[in-house]
Formats: structure tokens, sequence, C-alpha cells
């Protein structure tokens, strides 16, 4: 029997729902329903507990992919016509400057035109990739080779004031994926890490074979139950709290300073993820 289920008649009560704390220290989320009853010509009173943490998880997270995904499809549809628009651009300036002597002023003005269009260019694929509009060349390749790799060029872009640490599973499955967008992935989460840190700290990379079944996929958007590899990113930098945490995904938003990136470097990942 549940607490949904009408035993009571027309008997006054009162429905609420808060968090509670278990004796374990665990917050929860509980629905209290209390009913007033007549017990041999007295009232008395009776109170139902229910836990609805999984049930309020599973609301708050459809929640969120549904937001995202409106933000997915707009940000996408916009982006593939300024990608049009851009190409007119590009295409033209670049006739322009070689139909011209690279020492005639008018090269002088066109050259910002198109280094402006190729960024912009940049930006407007960034966009398409976390839209999941850009077309992905999956292949057959491990996870911690691509890590290895990675991780021989990093020190350039991230500086000598952060350690890098990493637990790579030895007998890691091999993945379908884009190695592309996984770097691309790999070093907007080290970038974004960086950040975090400036005043230094520590990188962490970990994977990892896991078998999600059906009742763990319950939790997880988008998720089916199978043989996956996990990988794990960590930084010991600053954290963040949760209202920015409910919005680090969605694109241009950012914590960091005017004119100090683009907003667009954790939209990527969940865009190459998803």
């Amino acid at each position: 029997m549940t607490i949904t289920e009408d035993i009571f008649g027309d008997a006054p009560r009162q429905v609420a729902e808060f968090k509670a704390i278990t004796k374990s220290g665990r917050d929860i989320w509980v629905n209290a329903v209390g009913v007033g009853i007549e017990f041999h010509g007295r009232i008395s009173g009776l109170v139902a507990i229910k836990d609805i943490t999984g049930s309020k998880l599973m609301e708050k997270q459809l929640h969120h992919a549904q937001k995202m995904e409106a933000i997915g499809q707009l940000t996408g549809g916009i982006a593939h016509d300024f990608n049009n628009i851009l190409s007119i651009i590009l295409g033209n300036t670049e006739l322009a400057m070689m139909s011209i002597d690279d020492s005639d002023p008018l090269h002088m003005h066109l050259n910002p035109i198109h280094t402006s269009a190729i960024h912009a260019a940049n930006l407007t694929r960034q966009l398409l990739v976390f839209s999941r509009k850009q077309p992905m060349n999956f292949i057959t390749l491990s996870l911690n080779r691509t890590i290895d790799n990675f991780l021989k060029m990093i020190n350039r872009v991230i500086g000598a004031d952060i350690i890098i640490e990493t637990y790579l599973a030895p007998e890691l499955w091999s993945i379908r994926a884009d190695s592309g967008n996984l770097e691309q992935l790999l070093m907007n989460l080290s970038v974004n890490g960086r950040d975090a840190m400036p005043g230094g700290g520590v990188l962490t990379f970990k994977t990892e074979n896991i078998i999600l079944s059906e009742d763990e996929v319950e939790f997880i958007p988008h998720a089916r139950s199978g043989k996956f590899i996990r990988l794990t990113f960590e930084d010991s930098g600053t954290g963040m709290d949760e209202g920015i945490l409910e919005k680090i995904f969605e694109p241009f938003f950012t914590t960091n300073e005017v004119g100090m990136g683009t907003g667009l470097g954790l939209s990527v990942v969940y865009g190459i993820v998803r």
C-alpha cells in the first residue's frame, strides 16, 4: 500500500515534501501525509512518510536534460545558418585578397575581416558540436593511448605549476569514438581545470571498465545498459556551488572575467559525450 491510496475518505489531511536527514546522516527527500481520524470519539492523527529521493533526482535530471535539448536545438539552428553566412564572407574575402597585391592598402583592410571570419567559424563549429550537428568520424581506438598521446603535449598549455596524475586501467576495452573530438574533450577539461587552479594544483585522469545495469541507467539521462568505459577527470581547484553547477554546460556561460574565454569549453564537452 502506498500513501497515494485514499483509505481515509473525506478525513482532513495535510501533504508536504521536505528534506530530512537519516540516522546515518544522509540527506533525503520525503513525502509526508498527515491525516486526522476519529477513533472512539476522539480525533487522532496518522502520518505516512515515503522516501522520494530517487523520483526527485530523476525529475531534476529530466528537467535539466529537456532544457539542454531545447538549448541544443536552438543553438544548432542558429549556428547552421550563421555558418552559411560566414562561408560567403570567407570565400569572397579570400577571392578579393587573391586578386590584389599584398602591398595594396586594401589588402590590409581585408586581412582582419578574413581573420575575424575564421575565428567566428571556429566558434560556430563548437556550437555545432554542442548541438550534435557536427559530423563525427567514429573509429575503434584505445582511450588510454589517446590520453597518453595527449599528455605528451599538455604541459605547454597548463604550465609547470600543475601536476598530472593518471590511473589508467591496464586492460581497458576499446571504444568507438571520433579521435579529434576526444582530444578536444581532454583539452577543454584540462584548460577548465587549469583555470580553477590559479595557484597550481593536481589534474587527475582515471579510466576503468564498467557495466551499467538496467537499474543504474534509470538515474542517468540518455543512458543505456551494457559495457562502457568511464573516464573520470578531476582537478584540485576551487570547485563550484550548486547554482553554477546547473549551468556549466550551457553555451557562453562562464565564471571567468570578460575576455577570458568564450564559455564554450564545457558545452563542447557535453556535445561530444552526448
